[in-house]
């Protein structure tokens, strides 16, 4: 895969001693420390952390001007309550009140920052032989630096929140009252009126153009909404939807991001944007990301957030991130990773992550598919930061986290994984119109995505339906094989058509959410009716099949269904083959059913967003800890994956108690082998494993195979090679190790121990043909060797030993 950039953050923390052989001296530092990442990387970026963005806001154009930088640590504008005083009197945690973080932080003026920009590019050309990009933040909070342009001359702009009940966060849409400021770009003032999108365009075009910056970034959600952390907003309250408001919502954010672009057209504006989805975002405050990105107005998608590192809700951040790169508002998307807080006294990848590369390895096996029908990665990454809350740069990060950085790009998925994520992100904008009456599904619909991942899905690939519509109409064939895992299909429309003919085809799709807006197609199908919808507390019951595969710690099969976030009442009836029914005072619903159709099968899960907490606050939908315990209730997103079973892909976790979580999985493709990725909340939990060619066996690892599947005791974390599966039902333990035999011709070599009258299915390098010998002895030349068939099916292209086997093999090419 091509690395197009490599963007280094950095705050001036590092910098305290302002004299310029120094800075060139921690310039030099830096590039040295990233350098060996960075040389194979087209163009390099650093972006600097200077302050909250008011070292712009409040830009005169005077190179000798000061400006308040990030010197501190925590919130620096906010005073801490009564209430938290009695906490914790002595402001000892940073939560409670900010603090330098030296007392001999320097003052710096904008003359050293425009000279400090300098040195960064020539440093970085001279060390690397690369032109270095640099770029300025801006972030709508307060946090980082003392602003008298947001909290004392203007804080009508700061009517957004990041929690917490208090509206100390700018809007992009707010607007502004006269001053007398002069500011670079309005030297008379600013007139009443003005809107923040313009005033802001003008005087960051002033600020980058005298400072030499190359690209500006908005921090923290800005340009997202009203309230970027937030799952309420214009369109949602908690309670209830509001698509009536949806037009307007809609004009508000795409007149800000105009405005800035009309007076800042040179600069490309790279976004962190918020910490949900494209689908909480649309449903909550109408964010207008088909636009926005159709505009021009972004470089990139919004990054991957760092709910993985703040709470190991890994689901949101990797639904979020998929769902925004389902399409592009240009070219790249990037892959952001957290290896330093320089505010908040934390260096994640060594306390959040205790030095596990997860949160590498897992987003960089996600992918999206495009428009011609190939696979798309993440080709830009930045670290944030280089630098600790103290200014300090270990070189134990960049020498732990590049090579784990490198392995998960030279293992980037080249292929769909085998499960699709066909997200409707065109037709979400379309579903919050008042006229549409899906609003509520468009909210349900990542909420759940979010939870299933967190429940070990293992759905790193995404689709728009736009896209696959594409592909599908040029290549009939297009994702053969794979399982599509889908929101329901507006009523007879091409995607709906196109689902069902992939399912005759002989693939698999599995459906969830609401069947009310499907068509007569999938109803007649799947032989659901309707009848009143219900919801709240509820009893499941399971069929056999599907109860075997999953684990109820509570004394009863109850659970609750929230209809204002789970897309309304369950109101489906009958079904073919019935897997689940919901039950509420003697009235039954059906809650999961399959059905076979051509040379393929369909299945439905209904639904219910039940890890979402009510009780949270709302910028945390991601905190666990409020959740009733599993003891006491079922969690009926834990179906979903075991759905899976329909389409012979089984992921089973086999837990002691409701304290051992499930792990976090992807299963993505590469050089024809697949790649199993993923993180452990328990290192007590056993995964079972199986698929339609049999149980995968990793390499490195050791597997105890029975009854066609696998079963694992991972680390904590793993990334681990597969090419061979067995069918094998007696019960044996299987090692596969890669090995080098040094014969002439063969450069990948596997030795297996332990099969027990196995048929193997093998998936090589493409082109080549592999040899199975049967109790190898050196030099490997002679012996016993298996007749192997070649296969292709489903879309699928391996080989299959014409024979069960035993005991010690090596496999080779």
């Amino acid at each position: 895969m091509k690395l197009e950039n490599i963007t280094l953050e950095m705050s001036l923390k590092p910098f305290w001693n302002p004299e310029r052989e120094n800075c060139k001296k921690i310039c030099v530092e830096m590039f040295r420390q990233w350098g060996p990442l960075c040389r194979h990387s087209d163009k390099v970026s650093v972006m600097l952390w200077i302050g909250d963005g008011s070292e712009i806001l409040e830009y005169r154009g005077k190179p000798e001007d000061k400006f308040d930088w990030g010197r501190y640590l925590g919130c620096i504008n906010r005073e801490p309550t009564e209430e938290r005083l009695k906490l914790d009197p002595k402001c000892l945690q940073l939560h409670t009140k900010g603090r330098l973080y030296r007392e001999d932080a320097p003052d710096f003026d904008y003359a050293f920052l425009k000279e400090l920009i300098e040195i960064i590019k020539s440093v970085g050309y001279k060390y690397l032989k690369k032109d270095i990009l640099v770029g300025a933040t801006f972030d709508p909070g307060p946090e980082f630096a003392k602003s008298s342009f947001k909290y004392e001359r203007h804080p009508e702009a700061c009517s957004a929140s990041f929690g917490g009940g208090r509206n100390d966060v700018v809007s992009c849409s707010a607007v502004l009252k006269k001053d007398s400021f002069a500011y670079a770009a309005f030297p008379a003032g600013i007139q009443d009126g003005t809107p923040f999108g313009l005033f802001f365009g003008r005087q960051a075009k002033a600020f980058l153009d005298d400072l030499d910056f190359d690209f500006i970034w908005f921090s923290n959600g800005f340009g997202f909404g009203i309230s970027p952390w937030n799952y309420k907003g214009a369109l949602f309250d908690g309670e209830k939807y509001f698509p009536e408001k949806a037009i307007e919502a809609k004009n508000v954010m795409l007149e800000f991001w105009k405005l800035f672009k009309e007076e800042c057209p040179d600069y490309p504006v790279y976004v962190r944007g918020t910490n949900m989805s494209a689908g909480i975002d649309i449903a909550s405050d109408g964010i207008p990301l088909k636009e926005m990105y159709k505009g021009g107005y972004m470089a990139i998608p919004p990054v991957n957030s760092p709910w993985s590192a703040l709470n190991m809700d890994f689901g949101l951040e990797f639904a979020g991130w998929m769902s925004h790169i389902a399409e592009l508002p240009k070219e790249s998307f990037c892959f952001r990773f957290y290896t330093h807080d320089p505010w908040w006294v934390n260096s994640p990848w060594l306390e959040r992550y205790e030095r596990e590369p997860s949160d590498i390895y897992l987003p960089m096996a996600g992918s999206r598919i495009r428009q011609d029908g190939k696979v798309q990665t993440a080709s830009l990454i930045n670290f944030l930061t280089v630098d600790n809350s103290w200014g300090e740069m270990p070189e134990q990060v960049p020498n732990e986290v590049i090579p784990h950085v490198m392995e998960a790009f030279r293992h980037a998925p080249d292929e769909a994984g085998p499960l699709v994520w066909i997200y409707p992100f065109d037709e979400y904008h379309e579903w919050i119109m008042p006229d549409n009456g899906r609003i509520d599904e468009v909210m349900f619909g990542d909420l759940f995505v979010r939870d299933v991942i967190n429940r070990g899905l293992a759905l790193n690939t995404v689709c728009s339906v736009g896209n696959y519509i594409e592909n599908k109409e040029r290549d009939q064939l297009f994702l053969k094989g794979r399982v599509l895992i889908s929101p329901i299909p507006d009523a007879d429309s091409i995607w709906e058509k196109y689902l069902l003919r992939h399912v005759e085809q002989g693939g698999g799709v599995l459906l969830y959410g609401p069947l009310r807006h499907t068509g007569k197609a999938i109803r007649d199908l799947l032989e659901v009716d309707f009848d009143k919808p219900l919801g709240g507390k509820m009893t499941i019951e399971l069929n056999e099949d599907l109860k075997s595969l999953v684990e109820n710690f509570a004394p009863k099969w109850n659970f609750e269904h929230d209809p204002v976030i789970s897309g309304g009442g369950i109101e489906e009836t009958g079904g073919r083959n019935v897997l689940a029914t919901a039950c509420k005072n003697g009235q039954k619903r059906v809650y999961a059913t399959e059905a076979k159709w051509g040379k393929g099968r369909i299945a439905w899960l209904r639904g219910s967003v039940s890890m979402f907490c009510m009780k949270n606050p709302p910028e945390k939908i991601a905190e666990f800890r409020n959740l009733p315990k599993e003891s006491e209730t079922f969690y009926p997103e834990r179906l979903f994956t075991a759905l899976l079973d329909c389409f012979a892909w089984r992921t089973t976790f086999h837990r002691e108690g409701e304290r051992h979580r499930e792990p976090l999985m992807t299963i993505h493709r590469n050089n024809n082998a697949f790649y199993f990725s993923g993180i452990n909340h328990s290192l007590a939990v056993e995964v079972e494993l199986a698929s339609p060619f049999g149980a995968p066996i990793m390499a490195g690892l050791e597997q105890v195979l029975k009854k066609g599947s696998s079963f694992y005791r991972f680390p904590r974390t793993w990334h681990h090679e597969c090419r061979i599966f067995a069918v094998q039902e007696n019960e044996s333990i299987v090692s596969c190790r890669e090995n080098n035999v040094r014969l002439r011709g063969v450069n990948w070599t596997f030795r297996l121990n332990g099969l027990d009258n196995a048929e193997l299915k093998i998936f090589p390098f493409p082109g080549k043909f592999p040899s199975v010998l049967l109790n190898p002895v050196s030099p490997y030349v002679n012996g016993e060797y298996v007749e192997l068939e070649e296969i292709e099916e489903n879309g699928w292209r391996f080989f299959k030993t014409t024979r069960k086997i035993s005991g010690h093999i090596m496999i080779y090419w």
